[in-house]
C-alpha cells in the first residue's frame, strides 16, 4: 500500500518529537513533510462534496528551536522556516503540529529527515537572536560566528 497517512497515533507522535529534540540538540535542520488545510483563490478552506476538510501535503525544510504543548494538548514544535510558500520573502516562523506530520504506511515511520551535515542557517530563540521583524531580511550574524554552506 502506497501513501502517506497523518501521525495521530501517540506512537507516531513520540516518534516525531524526539526526531525534532534530537535535530534541536545536534543544531541540524530537518526536511518535514506535514499535512495542512487546502485553501481555494479567496484563501478559505476547501471542503469535499461530503463537508470533510481537504488536505495536502507540503514539504519544507525548517530549523526546530522548540517543542511545546498547546492549551488544547496538542504537541507542536516551533520553527524557523526557510522555505515559506512566496518566493519573495525570507525565513518565517511556523508552528507545525506532530499530529500533523505525514508518515508512511509501508513502514510506518515519519516523514522526516535530520540534516546532520548541515547547520543552522537562519538566527534563533536558541541563539538569543530573532528574525528581522519584516521577516524579508535576516539580522546581523554576531561577530566571529561563521556559517559553512
Amino acid at each position: 500500500m502506497y501513501g502517506f497517512r497523518m501521525a495521530t497515533d501517540e506512537r507516531d507522535q513520540l516518534d516525531v518529537w524526539f526526531a525534532f529534540k534530537s535535530a534541536i540538540d545536534h543544531r541540524c535542520p530537518v526536511r518535514v513533510s506535514f499535512f495542512k488545510r487546502k485553501k481555494d483563490a479567496r484563501r478559505k478552506p476547501v471542503v469535499d462534496d461530503y463537508g470533510n476538510p481537504v488536505f495536502v501535503k507540503v514539504t519544507r525544510v525548517v530549523e526546530p528551536y522548540e517543542l511545546a504543548t498547546t492549551d488544547s494538548g496538542d504537541h507542536i514544535v516551533r520553527v524557523v522556516d526557510r522555505t515559506p510558500e512566496n518566493e519573495d520573502s525570507g525565513p518565517e516562523y511556523r508552528m507545525i503540529k506532530l499530529k500533523s506530520v505525514a508518515v508512511r504506511y509501508g513502514d510506518g515511520h515519519p516523514v522526516l529527515t535530520r540534516m546532520l551535515t548541515h547547520g543552522f542557517l537562519c538566527p534563533t530563540p536558541l541563539d538569543g537572536d530573532e528574525l528581522h521583524p519584516r521577516k524579508g531580511a535576516l539580522t546581523q550574524r554576531k561577530p566571529g560566528i561563521l556559517l559553512a554552506m
